[in-house]
């Protein structure tokens, strides 16, 4: 037999913000110690997330079940993302990302929600465009690398730098992570 604790937390179970709360507050931050960028990016997508289950469902966001976060209604979600709020397909992807790391938490707290999280986590990501690879023309990059005044130590750094970013193809940040010993 059950007692009252024991029925009272099983009930509670049931609702989202019951899982959401445990899994930013007592997960991300307290077991984790994520970065508090990370911890916003996610708190973020459930704050959309709510807003969006709130006028689906026409519930109150603390009425919201585990459960009515279906598979359709996380396409549906992220699609309305895409749509409503201009969002890429990275972002989409990241809140995605966002909800099935959730979800795979909420089934090692809860082995009767297995089956729920398997079908979110199954959720595949779009795949984004891939983005064509441009470069200068010959007679851009000389024109580039004709700018810096190399008669003043600033412009002759410059030039340097250019001229090891072309024959490297070191991205700027990797340039920036040089020090003298590289």
């Amino acid at each position: 037999m059950q007692t009252p604790k024991q029925i009272n937390m099983n009930e509670k179970t049931i609702y989202l913000s019951y899982w959401v709360r445990r899994y930013l507050t007592d997960y991300m931050l307290a077991a984790k110690n994520l970065s508090r960028n990370t911890v916003r990016s996610y708190r973020d997508t459930f704050r959309l997330l709510v807003g969006y289950l709130r006028d689906v469902c026409n519930k109150n966001p603390d009425k919201l079940h585990l459960q009515e976060l279906t598979i359709n209604v996380v396409s549906d979600f992220l699609d309305n993302q895409q749509e409503t709020r201009n969002v890429s397909v990275a972002t989409r992807n990241q809140r995605l990302a966002a909800l099935q790391a959730f979800a795979k938490y909420v089934s090692m707290n809860s082995p009767e929600h297995m089956e729920w999280s398997r079908n979110i986590r199954n959720i595949p990501k779009k795949k984004a465009p891939k983005k064509m690879i441009t470069y200068l023309e010959k007679s851009e990059m000389d024109a580039l690398l004709s700018l810096p005044d190399q008669r003043s130590a600033q412009g002759r750094r410059d030039y340097a730098l250019l001229i090891f970013l072309y024959n490297t193809g070191a991205r700027a940040e990797e340039a920036s992570d040089l020090n003298v010993s590289s």
